[in-house]
């Protein structure tokens, strides 16, 4: 049609980069929210159980209380990555209801 661009597999764009909604795109949609709000707090608690783990670990024994401070720093920042996600999703969201009304 005059004045979309093919997208991905074959779907038309509305904009660049985003694709036209439809029932794919609010499945996707719908997964990324649900994986976001499992994996956010799985990841907090991660972070939590390995940063207390690693202050109460003796050095010398295994694990070391600098592995699991490691661990729990990488779990810090997957679950700010997944909160970005979340957030940007939720962005996203309300721009998408705002354009439709």
């Amino acid at each position: 049609m005059k004045g979309e661009h093919p997208g991905r597999r074959g779907h038309p764009r509305t904009e660049p980069g985003l694709l036209s909604p439809g029932p794919h795109t609010d499945r996707a949609h719908r997964l990324r929210h649900l994986l976001t709000y499992l994996y956010t707090p799985l990841f907090l608690a991660l972070a939590v159980l390995f940063g207390v783990w690693a202050t109460r670990s003796l050095s010398g024994e295994p694990p070391s209380p600098w592995a699991l401070a490691g661990l729990a720093v990488l779990f810090a920042i997957l679950a700010l990555l997944a909160l970005a996600v979340l957030t940007a999703l939720h962005h996203r969201h309300q721009d998408h209801h705002h354009r439709d009304h």
